[in-house]
Parts: C-alpha cells; sequence; structure tokens
C-alpha cells in the first residue's frame, strides 16, 4: 500500500502498486445494471505508461486489500463480544456484505397504537445505516493504517471511518450540503454503479430518515445520529427507542 501522494495529491489518482488486477464483482455490477464496463471512462487508468491502474481501480477489484472489521458486543461498552467478523474483497462487495449483516441485526418492531394500522420500524433507520456505511468507504483515508470499523452494542451503532473531513469544511457545512471530496475518482465509479447519488445529500438523508422515524411513534423523544469528527469520521446511529 503506498504511503503518501506522489503525484496527484490523491490517493484514488495515484498508480496502484498491484497492476494484476480482476473486476469480475464489478463488471457484474455493470451488466446487472445494463451497462458496459469501461475502465478508460469510468477513470480507472492512468494514460500515460504500461501500467495504468490508478488505486480507485485496486479498491473496486477483486484485489482490494482494505478490509472492514465488524463486532456484536453484549451490552453497552466493548466487553464481552457476541460475534466478529471481517469483510474482504472489491469494495462494493464489502458494502453489499456489510449491509446485508447488519439487516440481519436491525431487528423490526411492531407497535399498536390508537389507528388501524399497526407501526413498524427498525431498531436504526435503513436509510440511515446505508449512508452512513457507504459514507465511510467512500471517504476515508485510504493512506492511515487503520481499518473502517463497525460496531454493535445494545444501544447504538457505530460506523468509524479513519480519517476526518477533508478540505477543511465543518460538519455543520457538511450538514448544509457542501461537498469534500477526498477520493474523487472512487466517488465517479461508484455513482456509476449506483451505490451513491454524488450529490452530497448523504448526511442530510440520515437526519431526514431518523425525523421520519420519530414521527411514527407516538410519544417518543427525539433522538438524531451523532456525528463526531476527530482525526476519524464516527457515525453514531442511536437506537430509536
Amino acid at each position: 500500500m503506498q504511503q503518501q501522494y506522489k503525484v496527484s495529491g490523491e490517493f484514488d489518482s495515484e498508480l496502484s502498486d498491484n497492476q494484476d488486477l480482476d473486476f469480475s464483482v464489478a463488471t457484474r455490477v455493470f451488466n446487472e445494471l445494463g451497462l458496459k464496463f469501461d475502465k478508460n471512462s469510468l477513470q480507472m487508468v492512468i494514460p500515460e505508461g504500461i501500467r495504468s491502474y490508478n488505486n480507485a481501480a485496486l479498491l473496486v477489484s477483486n484485489q482490494n486489500p482494505y478490509i472492514v472489521k465488524l463486532a456484536v458486543y453484549d451490552g453497552l461498552d466493548v466487553m464481552p463480544f457476541k460475534d466478529k467478523k471481517e469483510f474482504t474483497g472489491a469494495i462494493t462487495e464489502q458494502i453489499d456484505d456489510v449491509l446485508k449483516y447488519i439487516s440481519l441485526v436491525n431487528r423490526k418492531q411492531i407497535t399498536i397504537t390508537g389507528e388501524a394500522q399497526r407501526v413498524e420500524r427498525f431498531d436504526y433507520p435503513n436509510i440511515a445505516i446505508r449512508e452512513a456505511v457507504v459514507n465511510a468507504f467512500m471517504h476515508r483515508d485510504y493512506l492511515l493504517h487503520s481499518d473502517v470499523k463497525i460496531e454493535l452494542f445494545d444501544d447504538r451503532l457505530e460506523i468509524i471511518s479513519p480519517g476526518g473531513i477533508p478540505d477543511g469544511l465543518t460538519l455543520e457545512e457538511i450538514k448544509d450540503g457542501l461537498t469534500a471530496k477526498r477520493n474523487p475518482r472512487l466517488i465517479h465509479i461508484l455513482d456509476k454503479m449506483q451505490y451513491i447519488e454524488n450529490y452530497g445529500t448523504g448526511i442530510r438523508r440520515m437526519f431526514t430518515a431518523y425525523s421520519e422515524q420519530h414521527s411514527m411513534l407516538e410519544g417518543s423523544y427525539v433522538k438524531n445520529p451523532d456525528i463526531k469528527v476527530r482525526t476519524n469520521l464516527t457515525f453514531n446511529l442511536n437506537y430509536l427507542i
């Protein structure tokens, strides 16, 4: 793994150390969308030289060396473990596998109110989970010796992405719709693969999802995602009850 930006100032634009890459996962995604997998239009290659794949190509390839660690704890702190997993492979495959796993432990609750229809909701809004997970992959700093970490406690779901907000933006500015792209070529690829909307609305959708869930819960007090920006960017999705 490269340890500094050598040319462009952007990790995903730099030449990949591994040029023996397989894109069967990415190709399958494009085929399912009825689209052509074109490495040039996806900005996955550097024009000059024979060794041409950049790091954006590495991340969406089957040889992606970066992993995600997930832990489920019994209680409100990190002791003891109920389950531990690592997810490997192409970045889109990791996103899919992480979301599938969380969906299995995100319990559905049913509330009977005075209305004719019952109210169904999950422990955490699925839209908020999706946005936080994808954001953690999309905007992480891949030069840091750290992994994306996902931790499920009895009262919260924490998603930790290495690297704070780039370009000097604040969290409030991000909430207002300003964008900061640490990995623009990766974002371009994920946009074409329909994993993101590329419109700077992800964090706002997280808060909207919580607001809509609260409007369904009679007498509930309001909880919102808690986002912390330090060396890492941490999404804390609060349990709705």
